[in-house]
């Protein structure tokens, strides 16, 4: 199984600001940043097994940038049908994998949700509260007005159903196309450690056997 610890981030600060519309443009892209990084891996690499992340983030990656490599090597003599030689070297052109019909789905249907609310619902923690010398404290903005706590509540069980909406979906969209994704399949081990060590407060993720179908369930 694949478990380099590869990274490329699949959504940008400025792509997270569209997509959750509430979030403030004042809020700094470098910490945002990091966030993408933290929910990235702790999320969307749980959901989908190290293997099909990985090439699900390089897939993506070809597709933003350059497609193409090209390496130039110089011979010493012979040549082959394939080979097109200039003078004593041959160069060669290849072209990087991006993101197929099956990965390009998951990613513009279901992943780049599940990262955005995964983001949004740590920053509505981490911006309300601030770890000082004498313990856990409320932030107090001197502009706007502080949430009360159910409201807080209510705001965080709203992102918590959106975010469960989406990882729901996406389980079942691949279970019911499983020829397309194997790399998934073939990380159930790794992939159900990492939910188990990563499940939220409010579910639990459990990987049932149906016949041959893999589903996740709340309980």
């Amino acid at each position: 199984m694949a478990t380099e610890n590869y990274y490329y981030p699949l959504i940008t600060a400025e792509q997270l600001k569209t997509l959750i519309s509430t979030i403030n443009n004042n809020i700094s892209d470098d910490y945002i940043r990091t966030l993408i990084e933290i929910e990235q891996k702790k999320t969307i690499r749980s959901l989908l097994g190290y293997s099909l992340y990985n090439k699900l983030q390089l897939q993506y990656k070809n597709t933003l940038y350059n497609t193409t490599t090209t390496t130039t090597t110089t011979l010493s003599g012979t040549t082959t049908s394939t080979t097109t030689l200039s003078g004593s070297t041959t160069t060669t052109t290849t072209t990087l994998e991006t993101l197929n019909t099956e990965n390009e789905i998951l990613y513009e249907d279901y992943i780049k949700m599940i990262l955005a609310y995964s983001v949004y619902k740590r920053m509505i923690i981490d911006m309300t509260y601030q770890l000082e010398n004498n313990g856990l404290r409320k932030k107090i903005s001197d502009v706007s007005e502080v949430a009360e706590k159910d409201e807080m509540t209510y705001v965080r069980n709203q992102i918590q159903n959106d975010l469960e909406f989406y990882k729901t979906e996406m389980l079942k969209y691949i279970n019911e196309n499983q020829n397309d994704y194997p790399l998934y399949f073939n990380d159930i081990d790794d992939r159900w450690r990492s939910l188990n060590k990563n499940r939220s407060n409010s579910y639990d993720y459990n990987m049932n056997i149906n016949g041959n179908r893999w589903h996740i369930s709340k309980i």
